[in-house]
């Protein structure tokens, strides 16, 4: 009974801090601490949890460790990581110039969930740009997880936080770093493709993205992944054209179309038709696949792929010896296998240099595509 008498006490007191740092009752605050020496533990997390500057310099000055850790309802957090978490920009200032660590170890599996790292805080916590650029800037590791959790850019991704992806590449976020995720570890790119974020899957493939990754257990590819879960046609298109090898096989013996069948979902269909691009562009395919699209179905589709193609080897980039086609198969720097072909092809002119390369390197990441061409420039 003492002890319990003594643990809501102690709950009481600290209580009646919160309430005082909230209301910037200062001298009471001191006072309070003047009489109950543990509260100490607690002030600076409250103060910058509730952003009252003028306590959490008051006891920063004092000598108060910036990172000590915070107890049972602080979950072991530091002053920082409280911060944070409230999106509190002038506390978490002051406290990283105070000399707060920027990479503190979680030690709170228990309730670690998502938040392990004081980036995914920052994620989860609005987002606050402000807060997000601030810690990077003070060397906040953009790759840190506790290895159970989403690392930062994955979190970014699940919570469909573009900017924030953009901002955490910039800062040297691992492309392909692996997490945890349902029993398995991904990489980004089967976060934003399971996600149906698209954009972000053109901005990951854009960085090297590995666009042939698969999970570490169950083997999958990024379109298992996103089979599975039912993803639009949109987001299976973009990883198709962007050249991924769909003779891939999942720890079940499944290509990706057997799984589409298997699940009857709408992009079934997509990916045959993509599968006879292929075999029309000579591109390889299993023996799975090419079972597959082998009959009268896809006949006359297949003749008018097999026209496109011949068509784009007569297309010859201006003052070279490179075709349309050339370029398209060409595997370097992830640009194989981008195939979407256009309702026509139109005739066959020269196309120039400089106009096809820009249009290239804006659509990096997308579908470069079969193209249009006039006399002088080419569209999409």
């Amino acid at each position: 009974m003492y002890i319990l008498n003594y643990v809501n006490d102690y709950d009481e007191e600290q209580s009646k801090l919160r309430w005082a740092i909230h209301d910037s009752k200062t001298e009471l605050v001191h006072q309070m601490i003047k009489n109950n020496a543990k509260l100490k533990n607690h002030v600076l997390h409250i103060s910058a949890r509730l952003g009252n500057i003028a306590i959490l310099k008051h006891y920063i000055l004092a000598g108060i460790d910036v990172n000590k850790r915070g107890l049972r309802k602080d979950k072991g957090f530091t002053p920082l990581q409280r911060a944070v978490s409230r999106n509190q920009f002038e506390a978490v200032k002051l406290l990283i110039e105070a000399g707060a660590k920027v990479n503190p170890e979680f030690v709170n599996l228990r309730v670690c969930k998502e938040n392990c790292s004081i980036l995914n805080l920052a994620v989860s916590s609005g987002p606050n740009l402000a807060i997000l650029k601030l810690l990077l800037g003070n060397n906040a590791n953009a790759n840190q997880s506790c290895g159970k959790c989403y690392s930062p850019l994955v979190k970014a991704i699940h919570d469909h936080q573009e900017e924030i992806v953009k901002v955490l590449l910039e800062a040297g976020a691992d492309v392909n770093l692996r997490c945890n995720d349902a029993d398995d570890e991904i990489t980004p790119l089967h976060m934003a493709v399971k996600q149906n974020q698209t954009e972000i899957v053109r901005i990951l493939l854009a960085k090297n993205a590995n666009i042939n990754s698969v999970t570490t257990y169950r083997r999958e590819t990024v379109l298992h992944s996103a089979i599975q879960v039912f993803v639009g046609p949109k987001v299976v298109k973009c990883v198709l054209n962007a050249g991924i090898d769909v003779n891939l096989v999942d720890c079940n013996n499944r290509t990706v179309l057997e799984l589409a069948v298997t699940k009857n979902t709408k992009s079934t269909e997509v990916i045959k038709e993509h599968l006879v691009k292929m075999k029309a562009a000579g591109l390889f395919l299993g023996d799975k696949n090419l079972k597959a699209i082998d009959g009268k179905d896809f006949e006359e589709f297949f003749e008018l792929c097999c026209k496109e193609v011949e068509v784009m080897k007569n297309l010859k980039i201006k003052h070279t010896i490179v075709t349309v086609y050339d370029l398209m198969i060409k595997k370097e720097q992830d640009t194989a296998l981008r195939i979407k072909f256009s309702e026509n092809c139109g005739a066959s002119h020269n196309v120039t240099l400089e106009n096809w390369t820009t249009d290239f390197l804006r659509r990096t990441g997308q579908s470069l595509g079969f193209i249009k061409v006039n006399d002088k420039t080419t569209k999409k």
